[in-house]
């Protein structure tokens, strides 16, 4: 028996070897199983959609619910072009709207369409006249658009003699309105796969001419970075140049509106000594936004055992509101103030009558 000992170790360190090397293959092979999922599932897509499906379920349960108060959009919809007329319209009509803005105090004005070619020349030289007089910066977009095919009519048919093969263009306004402008960007937008959108291009080029995305050349002004490369946005961007649109969750409720016509009939109604359509008075509406902002900070404070306690935590947002909402009003309201005259008589006069309203006085 003793003679047998090294024949069984032998063999069993044969059979542990032969086991381990079944291990290592099949790790090998799950290790190549998995590889070879991963190639398949990032090849097809399936990896972007997984990951566009998580970015949607974070927009929707943690999307913004608050924007800038400065911000306001001024909207052209179907109600507009029936008062106004159809699109497009007189460039004097565009003239109007941005000399009342600049006497409203606006801190930029951003077109969200360009003014290529010449229309009425009166019209035109109006426009360009006021765009250069206003004190407010403002900006225009580039279209960024294919490339039409070259061609000739022979005999009334066309005839291409060279494609565009999918090529991409840059798109300019009037050159006599683009040198008042403070920028130039563009506002392209490419839906995902399944037809979202949910990127934006930091930078477009069509290797000629390069143009940083619109929205972003106010911001870059109002934040001091003047030249336009937004260092924290850049930080964002994935390997195609592109960032996150940070959508809201109600996107209709949370922006300052207002409409077109009402910034033309605000305009004439000025011009005739009548009350405007869009009137400051607004901003005392929003005396009870930063009203309703000091009540949650005094609750909050009121609510602390001694000194400081995680509570304060919810201290930043009615802050930054109150402040910010602030800021917007006084900016409009110094610029109003200065145009604005009283007639101290009458005052007086409504005063002593009693019951006397702030629109009483105000007329």
């Amino acid at each position: 028996m003793e003679e047998q000992e090294p024949f069984d170790s032998t063999e069993k360190l044969f059979t542990r070897t032969r086991s381990r090397r079944s291990l290592d293959w099949l790790r090998v092979f799950i290790f190549s199983l998995i590889t070879g999922l991963f190639v398949i599932f990032f090849m097809s897509g399936t990896l972007t959609r997984l990951e566009n499906m998580i970015l949607d379920i974070f927009q929707r349960c943690g999307g913004l619910t608050q924007t800038d108060p400065r911000i306001t959009l001024i909207e052209i919809n179907e109600e507009t072009m029936d008062e106004i007329g159809p699109w497009p319209w007189p460039r004097r009509y565009h003239a109007v709207m941005a000399r009342l803005l600049d006497q409203w105090g606006a801190a930029a004005i951003l077109f969200d369409f360009n003014f290529p070619g010449e229309t009425d020349p009166k019209d035109d030289q109006d426009f360009v006249q006021v765009l250069a007089s206003i004190r407010a910066p403002f900006y225009l977009p580039v279209e960024y658009r294919p490339q039409k095919d070259k061609k000739f009519w022979l005999h009334g048919l066309p005839v291409v003699f060279e494609k565009n093969e999918g090529k991409m263009v840059w798109g300019h306004s009037l050159q006599s309105i683009e040198k008042s402008a403070r920028g130039l960007g563009h506002h392209f937008f490419k839906n995902d796969p399944d037809g979202i959108l949910r990127r934006v291009d930091l930078r477009l080029s069509d290797g000629v001419e390069e143009f940083p995305y619109l929205g972003v050349l106010p911001a870059a002004v109002f934040s001091g970075d003047k030249s336009h490369k937004i260092t924290e946005l850049k930080l964002a961007e994935d390997e195609n140049g592109c960032v996150l649109i940070p959508w809201l969750k109600d996107h209709g409720s949370q922006f300052t509106k207002c409409n077109f016509s009402e910034i033309i009939h605000s305009y004439y109604g000025i011009q005739k000594g009548m009350a405007p359509v869009l009137s400051p008075e607004l901003i005392r509406g929003k005396t009870a936004r930063v009203y309703g902002d000091l009540v949650t900070l005094m609750t909050l404070l009121k609510g602390l055992p001694m000194t400081y306690n995680r509570d304060l935590q919810e201290d930043k947002e009615p802050l930054f509101d109150a402040v910010d909402t602030v800021k917007a009003c006084l900016s409009m309201f110094t610029e109003m103030i200065k145009n604005t005259t009283f007639n101290v008589q009458k005052m007086y006069s409504a005063a002593g009558e009693g019951f006397s309203t702030a629109t009483d006085v105000a007329e």
